[in-house]
């Protein structure tokens, strides 16, 4: 190995130990607003990039489930000029809002595609460098829909309020100088405020997460994830930065907290001028959403020379030790830590191949896994309440990387601290580069539970439903498939004909359910990441079931679950009056599933953990489902009408 520092083994992972500031939290165990718990209706949209406030990327729809998955056609497509679509479309009422490279809206009619307005960034998208936004394509991730306005940002950080009705332009707010700073990520609205991220490390910003008013763009709070270079006390020295939020924020509305993931610290390779652990860089940080204000932090990596930031936004999920945020980071491990405190619950597990080396300064250049765009880059994780597991999309990359023997003066542009590359003639003896994984792990105990390996590396995230399914994107293949959620067998799978980097959004309009995916793509992986090196046109294409199949599948059936953790859901909230096959899923061997009310006494029992089925007559009323034994936290009503 030469002069290569190998660290394969101990993995650079530190101590792994939790800092920061507790305020008292209630103690009960509690979860956010989720999907799970809002459950099914006739129609049901997808009201943030993640759908919920909480980040799950789940759907109560079981209209689409594991038997009929394979009668999915094309219900509508929208196309435009543009290279490129990183989207995560926005679905409220009968309107899709999607996004396109430089931050271009429309809005769309979500049963038939057509154009209801569109918003073009023209003159408001910086022409340059835009912070080094040029290298990753200028992306645009998505948007944010509240109070009659729908917000958005600029790769020349602007942040953006258009009328919701006509996309006119209400207000706009610079977010900071864009030589620095860039925006891409979407903005996440809840009780009147808007927060949004940061981008530029590589071009010597400090990171940061703010809120702003939402009806006057006035902000609230920032609140900066690293100390300003050359304070007292600051670990950074010269003109560099670090933490980026690069996607969107989390939150738990019961306890108020907002939670972030933060990018590496600047420069990316040479750490001699910023000696320390580099706080709060690849972190995740909790925040009083209110004010801005840090509750705790969680570092993934110490000291980071290889730009293995945490850009996947988190997650959270009830879990056997209760309510917990999980994040997978370009290092390429899951972590799970108590969601009030930042403690860790179970032990980082790795989804990609792992060799880390460091490179010494002046020495020759070496080759590290993973590199700066492996591990899980910005894709979103989803967590289904159905089966307890998060699915993880995983990039084999490695990079070749090397350090100037005194560390180089930053001036402008990308603040890196050495040179590193993820192709090159270097690759062809790595048969794994460029590949990819697609990983389930048990949020209960931390571990795999299955794992699939694509010829291509996975990036963009995934969605799941109460119909038992996984919906992903294979990227640089451009396939969209459907897999069992318990098992990743792929149960259906379409050929877009261009990258996807993102991932679906699950909804229905007039009692009809539609899945709605954006393809084109980034250019950030190159040839690095396989299959499709270039972006295409953007396109946005929604698949529903064929209407004889969508009849056939309307049976009266519910489907009732308890667990994983302190859940309980029924896959739907609203159902008229009649005869239903209601299967309940008992997960967990401490609860019981009871429902009760008009003609209707059933319940399973404890310990039980298996399917039951029973046939009922359902009248109209209210009926409740509990867990006798955690009544107290696991309740919900059912109406029928």
């Amino acid at each position: 190995m030469g002069r290569e520092r190998s660290t394969k083994g101990w993995l650079w992972l530190g101590t792994l130990a939790t800092l920061g500031v507790l305020a008292a939290l209630p103690a009960a165990v509690a979860t956010p607003a989720s999907a799970a718990s809002r459950g099914d209706s006739d129609d049901s949209g997808w009201p943030n990039v993640n759908n919920t406030l909480d980040g799950q990327r789940y759907s109560p729809l079981s209209q689409i489930d594991t038997s009929n998955v394979k009668g999915l056609k094309v219900a509508w497509r929208f196309r435009v000029k543009t290279l490129g679509a990183e989207s995560y479309p926005v679905i409220v009422g009968p309107t899709a809002y999607v996004t396109t490279t430089h931050g271009d809206v429309y809005a769309l009619d979500a049963a038939t595609g057509k154009k209801r307005w569109s918003f073009s960034a023209g003159k408001e998208k910086n022409i340059g460098l835009a912070a080094f936004a040029a290298v990753h394509g200028f992306p645009n991730r998505g948007v944010a829909v509240g109070g009659g306005v729908v917000y958005s940002v600029t790769p020349n950080a602007l942040l953006l309020a258009l009328d919701q009705t006509n996309g006119r332009v209400r207000w706009k707010v610079s977010l900071g100088d864009p030589r620095f700073l860039s925006e891409s990520a979407a903005p996440i609205y809840y009780n009147g405020m808007v927060f949004v991220g940061s981008a530029g490390a590589e071009s010597g910003a400090r990171g940061f997460e703010a809120a702003y008013n939402a009806k006057t763009g006035k902000q609230i709070w920032r609140h900066y994830t690293v100390p300003p270079d050359n304070a007292p006390g600051s670990f950074l020295t010269g003109h560099h930065g670090g933490g980026d939020v690069w996607m969107n924020s989390t939150i738990d509305t019961q306890s108020g907290l907002l939670y972030i993931a933060t990018a590496n610290p600047g420069s990316d390779l040479d750490a001699r001028v910023r000696p320390g652990r580099d706080l709060w860089t690849n972190s995740i940080v909790a925040l009083d959403v209110k004010t801005g204000k840090q509750r705790w932090g969680y570092q993934l990596e110490h000291h980071d020379v290889w730009d293995l930031d945490s850009a996947s936004p988190p997650v959270l999920f009830p879990t056997k030790s209760g309510l917990a945020v999980g994040e997978a980071n370009k290092g390429g491990f899951w972590h799970e830590v108590d969601a009030r405190t930042g403690k860790r619950l179970t032990t980082p597990v790795s989804f990609v191949f792992q060799h880390r080396v460091v490179a010494e300064p002046g020495g020759p250049a070496v080759v590290s896994w993973p590199g700066l765009t492996g591990g899980s880059e910005w894709s979103p994780v989803a967590f289904s309440p159905r089966t307890g597991l998060v699915y993880v999309s995983g990039l084999n990359v490695p990079a070749r990387s090397k350090v100037p023997k005194k560390p180089a003066k930053y001036t402008g542009g990308a603040d890196l601290g050495g040179t590193t590359e993820n192709t090159g003639s270097w690759t062809k003896k790595y048969p794994l580069a460029g590949t990819g994984t697609f990983t389930a792990i048990d949020v209960d105990t931390g571990k795999i539970r299955w794992q699939k390996k694509e010829p291509v590396a996975m990036v963009g995230g995934a969605s799941t439903t109460a119909g038992g399914l996984v919906f992903v994107g294979v990227s640089g293949k451009g396939l969209f498939q459907a897999l069992d959620a318990q098992s990743g067998k792929v149960l259906w799978q379409q050929a877009l004909g261009g990258r996807i980097d993102d991932a679906a959004s699950v909804y229905s309009v007039n009692g009809k359910q539609y899945v709605l995916i954006a393809s084109g793509g980034t250019s950030l992986g190159g040839p690095g990441w396989g299959g499709f090196q270039a972006p295409s046109p953007a396109t946005f294409t929604a698949y529903a079931l064929a209407t004889r199949t969508a009849a056939a599948s309307s049976t009266n059936t519910l489907t009732g679950t308890d667990g994983p953790g302190y859940t309980i859901t029924m896959s739907k909230s609203t159902v008229k009056a009649g005869k239903y096959v209601i299967t309940i899923n008992d997960r967990s061997n401490i609860h019981d599933f009871h429902l009760t009310g008009p003609g209707v006494n059933k319940a399973t029992s404890v310990p039980a953990v298996g399917t039951t089925k029973w046939t009922v007559t359902l009248k109209k009323g209210t009926y409740d489902f509990v867990c006798d034994p955690h009544k107290a936290i696991m309740h919900g009503i059912l109406k029928v009408t």
